[in-house]
């Protein structure tokens, strides 16, 4: 997890963006942002997703540190996975 937050973190520091800014538009704490950032928390696949999609990323980016920093395929895929996970709550 600790290499998932250095990413997170070098993406947002990279845009120019506050702990704070990036967790209220991704729906959590700056302080639960700054532990991951740090790898002493885990989080959600739908937090992953969204703060990809917020800095601009792939969720793979962020997972395994591919070169491929921004691909559109892996958007849809996550936008795939959102809606498996979304219909898996309804049921």
């Amino acid at each position: 997890m600790i290499a998932i937050g250095k990413r997170i973190h070098a993406c947002r520091v990279e845009q120019r963006m506050s702990c704070s800014e990036l967790a209220q538009r991704v729906g959590c704490s700056s302080s639960h942002l700054s532990k991951i950032e740090h790898g002493e928390r885990s989080m959600a696949l739908d937090l992953l997703i969204n703060i990809a999609q917020v800095l601009g990323v792939s969720s793979d980016y962020l997972l395994t540190g591919g070169s491929t920093k921004n691909h559109r395929d892996t958007y849809e895929l996550d936008e795939i996975i959102r809606l498996a996970m979304q219909l898996k709550m309804k049921q």
